[in-house]
């Protein structure tokens, strides 16, 4: 069962909006990147699909750029 959206930021969704405060435009691995950094191993797939679902939730923007996207709060 899927859990109620809530109108805040989930944790790993508010450790994402403060990298990209820090510096934007990032893309996936660099964001992966630095959350490893922050001691949070996430693989590519799950970083991706967290950033996609913030963009639903217009917490982000994306633009393509060459073979990947560009991430911006």
């Amino acid at each position: 069962m899927a859990r109620p959206a809530s109108e805040y930021p989930t944790e790993l969704e508010l450790s994402i909006l403060k990298l990209l405060w820090q510096a934007a435009p990032r893309t996936v691995d660099a964001v992966r990147e630095a959350l490893a950094c922050g001691g949070r191993e996430l693989t590519h797939s799950s970083v991706i699909t967290i950033m996609n679902i913030m963009v639903r939730k217009k917490y982000l923007k994306r633009t393509k750029k060459g073979r990947a996207f560009e991430f911006t709060p």
